[in-house]
């Protein structure tokens, strides 16, 4: 990757053929090979600069020099070969926050996941706290021009969805409640226009949702280009599986007809695909107003004017669904969908 200013070229080398082929023959594990190293190439003075125990870097689309980069878990530095020994999938990564004029580097512990912004100079992490209460838990913004950084959310286990405007100072996210079981009415969508504080945008007790509906956890919110909406999956709560009853007890049936719609072996390639169907809602941010849009017979909506628009296209394909078997392509339904509403028009 070559950084937004054209200065760097960053990539990663790995051991050769020779080198691997013992540990390849041996069996052992990937996390035993030896390890990737991060190569930072300066394209005004022809300069390396070698970082040994990388499993990942990141750099912004858009702005400043920087590089994130992830290290190797229980690889040893110097700053952390008390903590080395507690990483890898449960606690989380050392993240490396490098300037690459200055070389100057700070590194975030027990990171699970981070997201850059693409436009602008911010950036997120998440991470589940740590072996111990000193680590940062749940979701916090960092702005790299200020160097400050925000704990945006704590009180939950699990992300599971988040995104940047592309250019506004506003993160959204989906994560389930800390104190809920995990069934998927415990999903949460927040989101923050300041990077200091987080807002409430739906949970499983907004009673706009249609009837045992709840946030999907499945489809990646995402903003207006204005920043005065936010889009996001719903879904019907999957019906839980009775605890009493014995694997061996639970009946395994498939059901198809020649009349199907769609056939069968169709549908045996999507049943993962339509598990994790959702349906467009979308929330009115300065009004405080959440309004459905998609539903079971208008599965697919196309907002317009990047989002701005009060007026979407809704899309049905479900009476022509058979067509495609011997006319090889789609016809739909189309209407005009009333986002301020949910009302429909032919």
């Amino acid at each position: 990757s070559i950084s937004s200013d054209g200065k760097y070229v960053v990539f990663l080398t790995q051991s050769g053929r020779e080198v691997l082929r013992p540990f390849k023959r041996q069996g052992k594990k990937k996390e035993e090979w030896p390890s990737d190293t991060l190569v930072i190439y300066s394209v005004e003075d022809g300069e390396n600069i070698k970082i040994p125990d990388v499993d990942k870097f990141d750099l912004p689309g858009n702005w400043g020099s920087w590089l994130f980069y992830q290290l190797k878990p229980k690889a040893i530095t110097a700053d952390s070969f008390s903590l080395a020994d507690k990483e890898g999938k449960k606690h989380g990564y050392r993240l490396v926050i490098r300037e690459l004029n200055s070389g100057e580097e700070d590194t975030l512990f027990f990171v699970k996941k981070h997201l850059l912004s693409e436009e602008s100079p911010f950036m997120a992490y998440y991470g589940i706290g740590g072996p111990d209460s000193t680590f940062t838990k749940g979701v916090a913004a960092i702005d790299m021009q200020k160097g400050s950084e925000s704990p945006l959310d704590s009180g939950f286990i699990e992300l599971h969805q988040w995104a940047w405007h592309d250019s506004l100072p506003m993160l959204c996210w989906i994560s389930r409640e800390d104190s809920l079981e995990k069934v998927d009415r415990a999903m949460r969508l927040f989101y923050s226009n300041d990077l200091e504080e987080s807002k409430l945008v739906v949970d499983s007790t907004w009673s706009g949702l249609p009837n045992d509906w709840a946030v999907s956890p499945h489809e990646k919110p995402s903003f207006s280009e204005d920043g005065q909406s936010l889009y996001f999956g719903t879904a019907p709560v999957p019906q839980q599986r009775d605890t009493n009853i014995l694997d061996e007890e639970w009946p395994v049936v498939e059901v198809w007809h020649s009349e199907d719609q769609v056939l069968y072996t169709q549908q045996a390639n999507r049943v993962d695909r339509e598990k994790k169907r959702s349906y467009l809602a979308r929330a009115f941010l300065n009004e405080n107003i959440v309004v459905q849009l998609g539903r079971e017979d208008l599965p697919r909506i196309m907002p317009a004017n990047e989002g701005n628009s009060r007026y979407a296209l809704g899309i049905d394909d479900r009476e022509y669904q058979k067509y495609v078997t011997w006319e090889a392509h789609d016809y739909n339904d189309l209407y005009l969908v009333d986002t301020k509403t949910g009302d429909t028009f032919v």
